[in-house]
């Protein structure tokens, strides 16, 4: 137990810089917290591996899925973040009312959401797939994800269907502009919180000798 506890801190660290840094729309915070845990992770289903074969390979490609819905999210926060950069409000315009900027995003968040599903199937079909039954950890983890995911699916569709075709009036450019860099997500704080936390437990439960 004392042996685990520097790895449930640094987890924890690690989780707590990413949700940061998705509730600021920092990538850099974001990216290094998700690697730093999908690290950790990784390292332990190489010490302590599923309690099947058949998920052996389920439970990293879930966490692969997971990795490709993090990089996407990244990129995505990383082209907002050059709404914070100082620059002319006209290049602020300019960027903003271009409709294939808005597309582009939405199709990055739409494609994370994607992979996330399938983190999600892979996961539930590892669970469903250990010799033993199903760990209390486990079913909180997908469970967990599972919530997490729906509300990305929901938010990336929302982004597809708010992309401007034309481009909107000026007005409302600046209003978008002003939304994008001054709020705070919550939202996406909430749900990176929850994927984490669905996928720590989902390598915790799926490794662990007992069920939990």
């Amino acid at each position: 137990m004392r042996s685990s506890m520097p790895v449930l801190g640094a987890l924890l660290a690690a989780g707590s810089l990413a949700v940061a840094g998705a509730a600021v729309a920092s990538p850099e915070m974001f990216g290094a917290g998700w690697a730093a845990v999908l690290a950790l992770l990784v390292v332990r289903l190489v010490l302590a591996r599923p309690r099947r074969s058949g998920s052996r390979l389920l439970v990293p490609a879930a966490l692969l899925g997971l990795a490709f819905a993090v990089l996407l999210k990244f990129r995505v926060l990383a082209a907002r973040s050059s709404w914070t950069e100082p620059k002319p409000v006209a290049d602020i315009l300019a960027m903003s009312g271009d409709p294939a900027r808005w597309r582009a995003e939405a199709m990055g968040e739409l494609a994370g959401a994607g992979f996330a599903v399938l983190a999600c199937a892979a996961a539930g079909l590892a669970i469903l797939r250990l010799r033993e039954p199903a760990s209390r950890a486990a079913v909180i983890g997908l469970v967990g994800l599972v919530v997490a995911t729906g509300i990305h699916v929901e938010t990336a569709i929302r982004s597809w269907q708010a992309v401007p075709d034309p481009a909107p009036a000026r007005g409302t450019i600046y209003s978008a502009a002003n939304e994008v860099v001054s709020t705070m997500d919550t939202r996406g704080a909430v749900v990176t919180a929850m994927m984490l936390a669905g996928a720590c437990l989902i390598v915790i439960g799926s490794t662990s000798r007992r069920p939990a």
